[in-house]
């Protein structure tokens, strides 16, 4: 045997695709240009493509691999090529190491396609070729010292290859089902015969992948189900190990009720759990069931090695995630010739979503471990309640968990509450565990830089109750301050470095254009405020000459009544300089977060000048930290799109994208190139005479070799966020493509429909928008396009939402694709104005009618359907004085099933941690009434 790096070459493998047949493309237009690709370990091989036809012949399509004894299977993948786009992907083929070393002789067989995504549609099989020689088959030297000549050996070799299998061994290899029943019709047979390589048939049909063939010789009533192949497995352990093919638990309960049993060891001391972890293709369902099913769950082989071990070893993040939830010991050593538990495995493998995975689960292990509530670990480990939603429970909560005991509800509730008291839950769990110690430490100061895993949060509106501009204030006591402070959490999602909720101060206290009065900490705040004005001046980017006067002076400041409140201050409507404005209001200069937050934020804005972005004023630092922008009366694209009354006509909807393309085109070639990590339809904001401006920079972030890491973290929101954002890798401009293409859906659908709907709304089982995320970065759903779209169109915004973000068009491409669309509709208006379904008018160009207060909409607060986070502009909450305004949103209605994501998506999670979207839905901009001259002036 040869050796090859760590592994050994034990054999030679000549593969062929013979022909297929059924092989129907997933656009089903009849036509199929099928090739096929052979993976086998890090070689790969491409056939040519059969032009026009469903049932292909291949000719001379042969390759040869060498196999070293750690390859498990290959893959023989299915596309139909495409000249104008990517190839569509028609199935797979996988076949195990073990099936086609069993076989001593040339095999060829009939292969039932399976999706290579999980939606994929597919039809049809192919017929596979396989021949496979074992290093050293021909040339035994042993049998030559005695006085075997080489022709003999060959001889004695090929006679070997003569001995017939058994006719069911042979119809089981074939994968001919009809065989098998016509010889079952005509006499007795032997369910329990072997091949010539003592493989039981029951092996060789578990390892097939054909659950048909599996049915019918379950169904012999003499079938020794129990029996082992020669490596000691039993059939539990081939079909956990090799099944690809298997939607739902019932081919796995037929086994193991016919008699396999679950905790048999294989000669390796492996259970079927071990084999089901090994598997690179199937759904957790597998696992699901031997685990119902009584399998140990921490049993280990005789390395050491779990189940959780294998699967960190596989990089199956789904599979620990699993394994955890059902009480895997994630501390438990295994391995050899090291013993390492898993924790240390995943970080010797570098896996970053398995070391995240392990991390929550022993952070809030050890946080209920703190709180003498260990009883407890396990319930929320199978929910999947890690400390980033701890902060969301409530009673509720516990009812649903079934935690009764009123000991411990008080214990968790208590923590509960000093948890909603600090003002970021976004840093490690060793400031979360100092909270059950004691009452004083419940408010933790954490460093930004330190982030939990990415996941949604969202936490309930509790409005405030004050909306008095603070050109209206009047000097109040600390009490009557207090008063307000309870009210003045968000419901501003966030994951990581940003602002989630808080008890400190959002109303200011003090008018901002006098001097603060009644402080006790005025020189403190004054001091704070000269050393921030110096950090930020440090910030300014070169674009910013030094005659810019970007500190606003606060006395030509007027405010007009409260747009909205967000995590991190309010928003007011004003003017500054007789220019109307939006005024955004940062609650504290004092906190070290909220600093770190505002310099990120304040060193985008204050760096960009271009007509698509939304313009910055200045800052101001006298008595509270603002920033003064641009005010855009129409609102945001979102408003514009869901209110019916506009007839949106094509004319709009391609100046509208346009401009909103060219917008992130800018940030993408300015220099250092920002990325804005936050597009959908709310943060395009739209001025009274058209023109579409970006906002939102809470999120951004220039791309420079420093960011890689924060730019690889899970941000905006879901339906927005590319897949390759969701797995973690580096954030880039096509990220930001992704997002605009799913926002170039939303335009398309409301102007062909007339009517608007949110990006996935069409998917009944998807009801929360951390399924979305799933359903779209795993599983390549994306939402369904109007029938009467354009197909220019389609093909365009298919091509910005591709899985992989280099298939994708760069902005300036995407422009260009667009315009020249464009020109297709020019030159064809009336067939597309045909398409639409509500009638075209002529009069409709007239699209700058104005509905009823619209002028007094938001600018740099907005509000977002499950919104992730914000910095520049703050997701909104309804007003007091609205209370309708969330109860009759006609946001998406969502449906009380999901039938895509089982386990381990967690329900109790999906409940706590993403909350249905009309809960956090933008306000109405006809809500917003424009204040009066007298309303302005006051003081």
């Amino acid at each position: 045997m040869s050796k090859k790096g760590s592994s050994t070459i034990i054999g030679v493998v000549s593969l062929e695709v013979l022909e297929g047949r059924n092989l129907i493309p997933m656009d089903s237009d009849g036509k199929s240009d099928p090739y096929c690709v052979f993976l086998v370990g890090d070689k790969k091989k491409k056939t040519k493509s059969v032009k026009h036809t469903l049932n292909p012949k291949w000719e001379n399509e042969a390759y040869e691999f060498q196999i070293d004894d750690k390859l498990q299977h290959f893959t023989i993948e299915v596309y139909d090529w495409d000249r104008f786009s990517s190839d569509d992907r028609m199935g797979m083929v996988q076949v195990s190491v073990d099936e086609f070393q069993r076989y001593t002789e040339e095999m060829k067989k009939w292969y039932t396609l399976v999706p290579i995504k999980p939606d994929d549609k597919v039809s049809g099989e192919i017929k596979l070729k396989i021949k496979y020689e074992k290093i050293g088959t021909h040339s035994t030297p042993s049998l030559l010292t005695h006085g075997t000549s080489t022709s003999n050996l060959h001889g004695h070799h090929h006679h070997h290859h003569q001995l017939q299998e058994k006719p069911l061994i042979k119809y089981i290899k074939e994968g001919d089902i009809m065989g098998i029943e016509t010889l079952v019709a005509k006499s007795k047979i032997d369910y329990n015969v072997c091949d010539l390589e003592g493989t039981p048939s029951i092996h060789l049909a578990a390892a097939s992948n054909n659950l048909a063939l599996m049915n019918v010789l379950l169904k012999g009533s003499e079938l020794k189900i129990s029996c082992k192949d020669t490596h000691g497995n039993n059939a539990l352990h081939i079909l956990a190990h090799n099944c690809t093919n298997i939607m739902n638990e019932d081919i796995i309960l037929k086994f193991i009720e016919k008699g396999c049993s679950v905790t048999d060891e294989n000669l390796l001391g492996e259970t079927p759990l071990h084999k089901a972890c090994l598997s690179q293709i199937h759904k957790p369902i597998v696992i699901e069931t031997l685990l119902d099913k009584g399998s140990n769950i921490n049993a280990t082989n005789k390395n050491g090695d779990t189940a959780l071990h294998y699967a960190i070893k596989l990089g199956r993040v789904d599979f620990v995630s699993l394994l955890i939830q059902r009480g895997a010991d994630f501390t438990k050593e295994g391995g050899k010739p090291v013993p390492k538990k898993p924790m240390d495995l995943a970080l010797e493998l570098a896996n970053q979503s398995i070391v995240n995975k392990i991390k929550q689960a022993q952070e809030i292990t050890d946080w209920l471990n703190n709180l003498q509530l260990e009883s407890l670990v396990g319930i929320f480990l199978q929910n999947e309640l890690y400390l980033d939603v701890v902060p969301d429970i409530d009673d509720s909560t516990l009812d649903r968990l079934n935690i009764t005991i009123t000991g411990h509800r008080t214990k968790l509730m208590r923590a509960v509450k000093r948890l909603k008291g600090m003002s970021s839950i976004s840093g490690s769990s060793e400031n979360l565990n100092n909270l059950s110690h004691g009452s004083n430490s419940g408010i933790v100061n954490r460093p930004s830089s330190v982030s939990m895993p990415p996941t949604p949060l969202h936490l309930n509106n509790n409005n405030s109750n004050s909306n008095i501009p603070p050109s209206q204030a009047t000097t109040s006591s600390h009490g009557s301050n207090s008063n307000h402070n309870s009210h003045n959490s968000t419901n501003t999602p966030t994951t990581t470095t940003t602002t989630t909720t808080t008890t400190s101060t959002t109303t200011p206290s003090s008018t901002i254009t006098t001097e603060q009065t009644s402080t006790t900490n005025g020189n403190t705040n004054n001091n704070n405020n000269d050393e921030f004005e110096s950090e930020l001046s440090q910030l300014r980017h070169v674009h910013l000459s030094e005659n810019d006067e970007w500190i606003i002076d606060e006395s030509y400041l007027k405010f007009g009544p409260l747009l909205g409140t967000g995590a991190s201050g309010k928003v007011y409507k004003g003017f500054y300089k007789d220019q109307e404005v939006a005024i955004k209001v940062l609650k504290s200069f004092s906190d070290p977060k909220d600093r770190a937050e505002f310099k990120k934020e304040f060193q985008i804005v204050s760096s960009l000048r271009a007509p698509g972005v939304v313009y910055f004023y200045g800052a101001g630092f006298k008595d509270k930290l603002c920033i003064v922008m641009e005010y855009c009366s129409r609102g945001s694209l979102y408003h514009i799109l869901k209110d019916e009354s506009w007839i949106f006509t094509w004319d709009r909807f391609f100046s509208l994208a346009s401009q909103a393309i060219s917008s992130l085109n800018s940030l993408h070639e300015y220099s250092p190139q920002v990325l804005h990590r936050d597009l959908k339809s709310l943060n395009f904001l739209v001025t009274e005479n058209w023109t579409v401006k970006i906002c939102d920079f809470g999120l951004s972030r220039f791309d420079t070799c420093s960011n890689i890491e924060t730019l690889g973290k899970l941000r905006g929101t879901y339906a927005y966020v590319a897949p390759e954002v969701y797995f973690g890798t580096k954030y880039t401009t096509n990220s930001d493509v992704y997002s605009m293409g799913m926002i170039l859906w939303e335009m398309l659908y409301r102007c062909v429909n007339g009517l608007y709907q949110f990006p996935y709304q069409e998917y009944s089982h998807l009801k929360f928008d951390y399924q979305i995320l799933i359903s779209s970065a795993k599983k390549d759903v994306r939402p369904s396009f109007p029938k009467n779209s354009p197909p220019s169109l389609v093909e365009l915004i298919q091509r910005t939402l591709l899985k992989e973000s280099s298939s994708r068009p760069s902005t300036i491409q995407f422009l260009q694709a667009l315009q020249k669309i464009q020109e297709e509709y020019e030159n064809n208006r009336a067939d597309w104005d045909a398409l639409r379904s509500t009638p075209f008018h002529p009069d409709s160009e007239n699209f700058n009618k104005s509905p009823q207060s619209t002028a007094a909409t938001v600018s740099s607060a907005t509000g977002s359907p499950s919104s992730v986070s914000s910095a520049t502009t703050e997701s909104i909450v309804k007003q007091p004085i609205l209370p309708s305004i969330v109860e009759n949103s006609s946001e998406p209605v969502q449906v009380a099933t999901t039938e895509s994501i089982k386990t381990p998506t967690s329900m109790f999670k999906e409940q706590i941690m993403t909350r249905n979207r009309s809960t956090s839905s933008p306000i109405n901009p006809n809500f917003f009434v424009k204040p009066t001259e007298s309303e302005l002036g006051k003081k």
